[in-house]
């Protein structure tokens, strides 16, 4: 068996699960003739982790991405298909965080100009989802719109492949782009993508909350499978439940800010305390679940995580240092602080990421994007503790508006900086858009 043989059955093997490109019972013969360049794409994140080899193959992929689409104009399946793959796994490939959004927005043009003419096949539908999921996730995480929306066309593509149980992972699919919708309609309902948030009374934030709640649960309760059985989906429910407060707690609360208060306005204010300190601490929990979920999954999982489990897991680590930079310094701001544990799941996140590095499994001489992930949480554990203490160096206002991304695609020349966080920009709750 070739070496390119025993990529592609690695990559069958480990990756099995993913579900925007199937590569089932392809031949290596049968790539190389129909599909060169997701074959390249499938090697180069295979060999991800032998420098050498990657570096070949990586370099062969943007030759020929760069010339098929930016020279010779050409779209079509294959390249689709290839970008899916690399894009997926961009963390593996040691590329500056500000690349990613050239070649998100070059596979969202792809698809959308394919889908005009494309034969309407299931190969065809579970990449076009995959497009939309994925560059979703990768351009909220940038602060950026997506520009594929949830219309007819995914919904039509939904239901068609949601008949087809052939392939196991197009149900998770479907079910993983519905829920990606239902997201997206709580940024909309919170006014989460406006410069300000909407303003909203204590008794409608909490109809929209119970709301998007029922429609999780329902959803949720739509899923033919036990979503333990589908680790990336359990994950998303509990991004999503970290996100439904998060944007919550942005909501600008009618007569929370009056200037001169009466009777009835101190009884709103107070009300709005009220609602505000229980969707802090949902959120605090929801964060928590979420990190916890993570932490107990096994390293061959997280392993595979594509970049849409890297983002959530960024969003999530966020949050966590967001509300515990809430905490004001009396004694019941402290004991908050204390609960949300940050040292704790700072540690555990780089303990395990130490575990799963490959100079640790002694397979390679460079660092890897799991050495990476370390070395951010470590630092980032560096600049709390500095901040915890009083020490010079971190303030709060350090921390606006960074992106997920920049926890988990770091490029060669920060980790060579001195280690400081005024360029790491983390919003506060009651600061700028988290998302921009």
């Amino acid at each position: 068996m070739s070496e390119a043989e025993t990529l592609l059955e690695r990559f069958k093997d480990e990756y099995s699960q993913f579900p925007f490109v199937v590569i089932g019972s392809l031949t290596l013969a049968i790539l190389r003739r129909d599909r060169p360049f997701l074959l390249i794409a499938i090697l180069a994140t295979t060999t991800h982790q032998r420098a050498n080899l990657h570096k070949v193959l990586e370099s062969e992929f943007r030759t020929i991405l760069g010339t098929k689409v930016f020279v010779d104009g050409v779209f079509n399946v294959d390249l689709l298909q290839g970008l899916v793959v690399y894009l997926s796994w961009w963390h593996f490939h040691r590329r500056q965080a500000n690349q990613i959004f050239t070649i998100t927005q070059t596979a969202v043009t792809i698809a959308l100009d394919l889908a005009e003419t494309v034969t309407l096949n299931a190969e065809w539908k579970r990449l076009y989802l995959g497009t939309y999921l994925l560059s979703s996730c990768i351009l909220f995480a940038l602060g950026r719109t997506p520009v594929m929306k949830y219309d007819d066309i995914i919904d039509r593509y939904c239901r068609g492949l949601a008949t087809q149980e052939d392939v196991p992972t197009d149900l998770p699919l479907v079910h993983a782009v519905r829920l990606h919708r239902l997201v997206v309609l709580i940024t909309s309902a919170f006014g989460r993508k406006s410069h300000r948030p909407f303003e909203l009374s204590e008794g409608t934030t909490e109809l929209l909350i119970d709301s998007f709640k029922s429609q999780l649960q329902d959803l949720r309760s739509t899923l033919r499978l036990d979503d333990s059985s589908i680790p990336s989906l359990g994950l998303m429910y509990d991004s999503a439940y970290v996100f439904l407060y998060e944007v919550a707690l942005y909501t600008n609360f009618q007569g929370s800010e009056t200037a001169a208060p009466d009777h009835q306005s101190l009884g709103t204010t107070h009300n709005s305390q009220i609602l505000e300190t229980s969707l802090l601490f949902n959120c605090l929990e929801a964060t928590k679940n979420f990190l916890s979920r993570y932490l107990r999954l096994s390293g061959q999982l997280i392993r595979k995580h594509s970049m849409c489990e890297k983002a959530q897991l960024g969003h999530a680590i966020m949050v966590l240092i967001k509300l515990s930079l809430c905490a004001t310094g009396s004694h019941e701001g402290l004991r908050f602080r204390q609960t949300c544990d940050v040292k704790y799941f700072l540690d555990a996140l780089a303990n395990r990421a130490a575990t799963l590095t490959a100079a640790t499994l002694g397979t390679t001489e460079y660092p890897d994007c799991f050495w990476q992930f370390e070395q951010t949480i470590r630092r980032i554990k560096c600049w709390y503790e500095h901040l915890e203490t009083g020490q010079q160096g971190a303030t709060p206002t350090d921390f606006i508006d960074a992106s997920p991304l920049r926890l988990v695609s770091l490029s060669e020349e920060f980790l060579q900086e001195t280690p400081s966080f005024n360029d790491l920009d983390l919003t506060m709750f009651n600061s700028a858009d988290f998302w921009q």
